[in-house]
């Protein structure tokens, strides 16, 4: 796994504001900002380390991620030949050093799984 310098834009998920489901609406659509400004901030907080994608420029509105060519982890496992027992082991390694660096920069991953793995290269 490693990274590409294709570019790949991140925004908050807004829905347009209805009549009836104004309040709603709006939460949900301030969660997804917030949502955006933490992982953003938390770009801001961590240097460059090899199994992190890199961040290109955020903004309150936008982050700017090394592209993901090969999509994530488990659509990569679903649609290829089942890889060497060698290479899974350093997929395993890979993931460890890196979930390793990520909470060392007090980082909390609340959702791990093999969907929020991408892979670049």
């Amino acid at each position: 796994m490693g990274l590409t310098t294709t570019v790949s834009s991140k925004s908050p998920n807004l829905s347009p504001i209805g009549r009836e489901e104004d309040s709603a609406t709006e939460y949900l659509n301030q969660i997804n900002r917030e949502t955006l400004e933490n992982e953003r901030s938390t770009y801001e907080r961590r240097e460059i380390h090899k199994g992190v994608i890199h961040c290109f420029k955020s903004s309150p509105y936008r982050i700017k991620l090394t592209f993901a060519k090969q999509s994530n982890l488990e659509t990569y496992i679903e649609t290829n030949p089942k890889p060497p027992r060698s290479f899974k082991v350093k997929w395993i390694l890979s993931l460890t050093d890196t979930l390793s660096y990520i909470y060392s920069r007090k980082v909390l991953v609340d959702e791990i799984g093999l969907r929020n793995f991408l892979i670049a290269d």
